[in-house]
């Protein structure tokens, strides 16, 4: 019974971490994408404004375009840094990483389950397991932390009531 809660317990965990890994690299390549793609645009938009007779047409209308996708750029790097994408991927990968190695090891009566009788084997898969999941918790805090210090020192940031 307690092999099989123990086992439920961790195979939830390893579902949860890969479908966060997943969404956070989804997210992360998805916006770092859009802006190589904006970022592309405007090299193409400049030299195609100034070789055809559009500008005399709509004067203003090239650097207007331009101007847009600049602010678009910009945009999409702050999206990617308040959500931070890419150090929450690498997080969930790793914890997914580390608690399904453990989960072979411990299948596979391999490594430190090694040798060991049911009981034992079971309360040392229950220890690594919860350390490895306090690990990856703690680390995903730390970034939260950050962002969240990061957003109150910005200077656009909202006013605080007092």
């Amino acid at each position: 019974m307690l092999f099989r809660s123990i086992t439920i317990y961790v195979d939830s965990k390893i579902d949860r971490y890969r479908t966060q890994m997943i969404h956070n690299r989804r997210r992360f390549r998805q916006w770092k994408l859009t802006q190589m793609i904006v970022a592309g645009l405007i090299p193409v938009i400049s030299t195609f404004g100034s070789a055809s007779d559009m500008p005399k047409r709509h004067p203003g209308l090239t650097l207007s375009i331009l101007g847009v996708f600049g602010f678009s750029i910009l945009v999409v790097e702050a999206v990617q840094q308040i959500f931070q994408f890419q150090q929450l991927w690498n997080s969930y990968r790793v914890s997914y990483d580390s608690l399904d190695g453990e989960r072979f090891l411990f299948t596979a009566d391999a490594g430190p389950y090694r040798s060991l009788d049911p009981e034992s084997k079971i309360r040392m898969y229950a220890e690594h397991v919860e350390a490895l999941i306090s690990t990856g918790q703690s680390e995903r805090n730390k970034i939260i932390m950050k962002l969240e210090e990061e957003l109150k020192a910005s200077p656009t940031a909202a006013p605080t009531a007092n």
